[in-house]
């Protein structure tokens, strides 16, 4: 049984002074890293046309229209290419900081450039989201497929809609299980380089062997904090994540290092003087 109040322990330790690594700024990079990706995601908004139709909105219903009258603004096909390609800055973004992280935790001297690592192999990297994204989701879009067939043949009654929502259970079930299955794909992605998507896929399926409920177990744990931060995120701004972030991840990637049997290394401060 992994003692998650150490992992959680340590990782504050490596947001606020660096860890075993007293140059690491992690602090510092998680500010960058929120505050650059919460622009991204507002000028991705403002491409597509949501920030203009949200606005729309909530003007229709402070004047007391009909919403649903209410259409979405016109988008060039140059504006939604440009949202396709901030989002997958974002997407990269995303996967590099954990990188980032998983380096941190282990005391390495990690800079802000090393965020960018992960464009070296951009192709592997997209490939393993877009892989471990459809694996995951076929579940649920089976479900979302039989209440729309069902809906359109017009065959809603009682016995029928027990049944769909029996399947639909199982189904969201297996989504689950798959999303722990492959969750430690993108640590393994780091340091597996030899390894190709489904190759990052199938070692995470192995890492994770009956280690999902003790994972399910540790997202529990962060309940309070995400729910905090969304809140924030909602009223002000996701100026929380700048802790939450950090916090999270770090411990994920300690878990991570727990799960492939990672020796803890001590540094020269941490090192027992010899007798």
């Amino acid at each position: 049984m992994v003692n998650f109040k150490s992992l959680k322990t340590e990782s504050k330790r490596i947001i606020l002074r660096g860890g075993r690594n007293s140059q690491n700024r992690v602090l510092t990079v998680s500010v960058l890293f929120v505050v650059v990706t919460f622009f991204l995601r507002m000028l991705m908004s403002r491409l597509c046309g949501y920030t203009q139709y949200a606005t729309d909105l909530y003007s229709a219903m402070y004047n007391g229209r009909d919403i649903a009258a209410v259409p979405f603004p016109e988008v060039s096909t140059v504006a939604w290419v440009l949202t396709a390609l901030v989002g997958l800055m974002i997407m990269m973004l995303g996967l590099g900081i954990e990188g980032y992280y998983l380096s941190a935790s282990r005391g390495v001297r990690v800079k802000v450039i090393d965020v960018f690592n992960v464009f070296e192999r951009p192709i592997r990297a997209i490939l393993l989201q877009v892989v471990r994204g459809v694996v995951i989701s076929i579940c649920p879009a089976i479900a979302a497929v039989l209440w729309t067939v069902i809906a359109t043949l017009g065959m809603i009654t009682i016995p029928v809609v027990c049944i769909l929502t029996a399947c639909t259970v199982l189904l969201i079930a297996a989504g689950v299980f798959l999303f722990y299955r492959y969750r430690m794909a993108v640590f393994v992605m780091f340091d597996r380089p030899d390894l190709g998507a489904t190759g990052c896929l199938r070692e995470s399926a192995r890492i994770m062997k009956g280690k999902k409920w003790e994972l399910f177990k540790l997202d529990l744990s962060f309940i309070g904090w995400i729910l905090v931060g969304e809140l924030a995120s909602f009223l002000v701004a996701p100026f929380l994540d700048v802790w939450i972030l950090p916090y999270r991840e770090l411990t994920y990637a300690q878990y991570y290092d727990t799960l492939i049997g990672r020796p803890y290394v001590p540094t020269q401060e941490e090192a027992p003087e010899p007798q």
